[in-house]
Parts: structure tokens; C-alpha cells; sequence
């Protein structure tokens, strides 16, 4: 059994123990690669149509956090799509995603997001995306507040469009002394 832990990389479960395993992610990808080799026109026109839903979602994504548009930011999602923060908390559900991002937009404001995708895979009816985000904004009479990092997206089709049914992201390390956990 493989399981993701707290520093992100993929362990496998033996004997109550955990087995660090680096080659797991290349393996999964090269098997991918063989996958799309062997069935390459159903293969090619997946990730076209996965490669233009990505687009548009960033996109979308792009403009609804700078215009602070929640409504617009939980279309991309599954009915049932889930976020996980980078703080581990989970928020389930379009209707839920939309709230959560309203209130956030509300209390936080909006900003400009950028969004650069590393990697794009298909497999059955599942995409994968893995990328990189970096995001700031500039509140009223404050300094301006960058903030980085990484996310992954698992993809699903629900009535024949590509959405995202699970989106992770992983924020950066800050740099320099930081003011909380510092030990004053």
C-alpha cells in the first residue's frame, strides 16, 4: 500500500513501517507513457480536450480570483469536488466551495494568481495535473503579500466536460525569520 506523508513523498506501508519510494512517481508515469503508446488516437484526444479544459480553467481561475467572482471560481468543479488547503482542511462540494472561497474573498480580497502547469497525464477517465502557483495582492495601506507553491488537480469527466473533482495545494517554505513560532 502506498500512502503520501507529511514531507510529500510516496512511502510504501510493509510490515507497520514506512519504505521511502523515489522511483514510485517516475514508475507511475512511465507506465502512463506505455499506456499512451499502446492506445494513442482514444490517449491523444483525451489529453487535447484535458489540455484546453486545464487552460480554460486557469484562465477562469486567473480572472475570478482577481475579481473576486466565487461564483465563477467553483464552476470548474465536480458536483462533488473537494479542495484540500494547505493547511489540510477539506472543503467538499461545489456549493461548499463556493461559500468558502466567498467568505475568503470577502474577509481576504483578491488578488493576481498565477498559474504554470508542469504536467498533464490521462489515464481511463481521470486526468492528473501537477503545477505551480504563486499569488499576490496589495491590501489597502499594507505591504504587498506574495505567497507560492504547488498543487495537484485529479480531473473527472461529469456530463461530458472535464472538471476537477480534487485540488491540493502545497505552499512554499517562507523565507527569512518568521514572526510566529519564532520563540518571542
Amino acid at each position: 500500500m502506498f500512502q503520501i506523508d507529511k514531507t510529500g513523498q510516496c512511502r510504501e506501508r510493509s510490515s507497520g513501517r514506512f519504505r521511502r519510494r523515489e522511483t514510485f512517481s517516475v514508475a507511475g508515469w512511465l507506465a502512463a507513457a506505455i499506456l499512451s503508446a499502446m492506445t494513442p488516437s482514444i490517449m491523444a484526444d483525451s489529453i487535447d480536450e484535458l489540455r484546453a479544459a486545464s487552460d480554460s480553467s486557469r484562465h477562469l481561475v486567473q480572472k475570478a480570483v482577481l475579481e473576486e467572482n466565487a461564483d465563477a471560481l467553483s464552476t470548474i468543479f465536480t458536483e462533488n469536488g473537494c479542495v484540500v488547503t494547505p493547511t489540510g482542511q477539506t472543503i467538499r462540494g461545489q456549493l461548499t466551495i463556493r461559500t468558502m472561497a466567498t467568505l475568503l474573498m470577502m474577509t481576504w480580497g483578491g488578488g493576481q494568481l498565477q498559474v504554470d502547469r508542469d504536467s498533464l497525464m490521462v489515464r481511463d477517465s481521470t486526468g492528473y495535473e501537477i503545477g505551480r502557483f504563486s499569488f499576490k495582492r496589495s491590501p489597502k495601506n499594507q505591504p504587498e503579500q506574495r505567497w507560492s507553491g504547488s498543487y495537484t488537480v485529479v480531473w473527472e469527466r461529469e456530463n461530458n466536460f472535464w472538471k476537477i473533482s480534487r485540488a491540493t495545494g502545497l505552499m512554499n517554505q517562507p523565507r527569512g525569520k518568521s514572526k510566529i513560532n519564532d520563540g518571542h
